[in-house]
């Protein structure tokens, strides 16, 4: 039976209970362990900076058990029996999958910037695009098996394209263990200027600060193309001399 005074009420800044319920819903776990009548959530990461955040993050109410896993990445585990009801209860007001939506039992609310960021620093990369050749822009990545989702961020972004990543059956190496995908994967590709509404929100709400610092730098990338058409053609012409030389 629970005693539901004992729930605690996991009270962390809007933005980042968004950030932390996509991170979990894009590479997060829940499990429930019948034999101690209780709900474990867990994240795996190769990089443990991130894990390390979300730690911080919740420490006020529960440390977790943070610990490396055999394929040689990292694990970050809660279990404690009241605190995985808290988390569940947060992540109930912000999730916007509907595989997480039916988990919990709760609607599924709209994408917010916050979350997006959430989703990109789960399943999500970014790199320079020159798409015609002749403007360079920055290309923004989403991988989640769910296409729904990616449309939804879609809708929100009114930007980008969605399509199959991986086929289902498709084997593939997964954090060091071999899977047959069940089911097809997406991927959502958003082609954008580095001073969009995206890019902001990945730099002020992303908690990897591996993908943040990539994104800098693909965005220092970005600015070194020239924005005149006599200058592309001249950049290019260089660029091209150069390959040829080497």
């Amino acid at each position: 039976m629970i005693d539901f005074d004992k729930i605690p009420d996991i009270d962390i800044p809007a933005e980042d209970a968004q950030w932390l319920t996509c991170f979990t819903e894009g590479d997060g776990w829940l499990t429930y362990d019948s034999t101690n009548d209780k709900f474990m959530v867990g994240y795996e990461q190769k990089d443990p900076q991130v894990l390390k955040s979300i730690r911080t993050l919740l420490s006020p109410w529960s440390k977790g058990s943070m610990f490396p896993v055999s394929w040689g990445g990292w694990r970050l585990q809660y279990s404690a029996k009241y605190f995985t009801y808290g988390l569940m209860q947060l992540f109930s007001r912000h999730v916007i999958t509907a595989h997480w939506s039916k988990l919990l039992n709760t609607p599924k609310h709209e994408p917010t910037y916050p979350g997006i960021a959430g989703f990109w620093d789960a399943e999500g990369h970014s790199s320079p695009s020159t798409a015609d050749n002749v403007h360079m822009y920055l290309a923004i990545y989403f991988g989640q098996k769910e296409r729904e989702v990616l449309d939804d961020i879609k809708a929100l972004l009114r930007a980008g394209s969605v399509s199959v990543l991986t086929k289902s059956g498709t084997v593939v190496n997964i954090k060091g263990r071999t899977v047959v995908v069940d089911g097809d994967t997406h991927h959502l590709c958003v082609t954008t200027k580095v001073n969009s509404p995206l890019i902001s929100a990945l730099l002020q709400y992303s908690h990897d600060t591996v993908r943040k610092q990539k994104l800098l730098a693909n965005i220092k990338e970005v600015e070194k193309w020239p924005t005149t058409l006599k200058a592309i053609k001249e950049f290019i012409r260089q660029r091209d001399v150069k390959n040829d030389e080497v």
